[in-house]
């Protein structure tokens, strides 16, 4: 039975962003993540190496966008999903990405993104 693993809310200093005043320093950016996996296994063996470790993505992604820089917020989406199917076990990743208080108008903007195998 697939099991979704996520990471809620994940907020991290990021430099991303097309117009050059978001390019000088980095920004706030929420980040949601979820895979899916088999991980009956792990219920009765009680074992972490039978399920999916979500201190390693979180991980992973703090380490990554802590020396990259992004234009934009898609190819960051797309490094977060490769990072998330490293694990041969995972069917299907998703991430969204926001940016909060972009306009004074809007809570916040952004994208979902999915990959499956």
């Amino acid at each position: 039975m697939l099991t979704k693993i996520f990471i809620k809310n994940l907020q991290l200093p990021v430099v991303v962003g097309h117009v050059a005043p978001e390019r000088h320093s980095p920004q706030t950016i929420r980040i949601n993540i979820a895979v899916w996996a088999d991980v009956d296994k792990s219920i009765t063996s009680h074992d972490l190496a039978d399920t999916i470790d979500y201190v390693v993505i979180q991980k992973s992604v703090m380490d990554i966008v802590g020396v990259k820089e992004y234009i934009l917020i898609e190819t960051l989406a797309s490094d977060i999903l490769d990072i998330s199917l490293r694990d041969e076990r995972i069917k299907k990743a998703w991430v969204s990405i926001e940016k909060p208080h972009k306009f004074p108008e809007s809570e916040s903007v952004g994208i979902e993104m999915e990959r499956s195998r």
